[in-house]
């Protein structure tokens, strides 16, 4: 796995997503409504945006082919991800993603950013 890396190098290009993709909003603000539908939770509950520091998501290895690891991605390098993935497709609201990495995959979940709240296909072995 070839996780997303924030290097110094692109920081600048990586605030500049932060700030920008107002994709992100949408998203925060869909996934809110539906964990809270799911959980029975109440408008109520006050929701903070998580920082570019914190932890999004942690993606293991089985060590298929060395030990087993974990990769942190934080906000950052999903958002960097997605800024970039958005320059390059042209993304539709018609659009029907076919997921056809693992979810642990780090491709795979900043994909499933960009589509979120969208039906989403996974290809199945055999």
């Amino acid at each position: 796995m070839h996780p997303l890396m924030a290097h110094r190098n692109v920081d600048g290009p990586i605030r500049d997503a932060e700030g920008k993709l107002e994709i992100l909003a949408k998203v925060f603000v869909l996934l809110r409504r539906k964990v809270t539908r799911y959980w029975g939770i109440s408008d109520r509950v006050r929701w903070t945006p998580s920082l570019p520091t914190d932890v999004s998501t942690l993606c293991r290895t089985s060590g298929t082919v060395g030990d087993p690891k974990g990769v942190v991605q934080l906000p950052r390098n999903l958002t960097y991800a997605a800024h970039q993935d958005s320059k390059k497709l042209a993304i539709y609201p018609t659009d029907v993603p076919i997921e056809y990495l693992p979810l642990v995959h780090a491709m795979e979940r900043a994909e499933l950013a960009l589509m979120c709240d969208r039906r989403v296909h996974r290809l199945l072995p055999g």
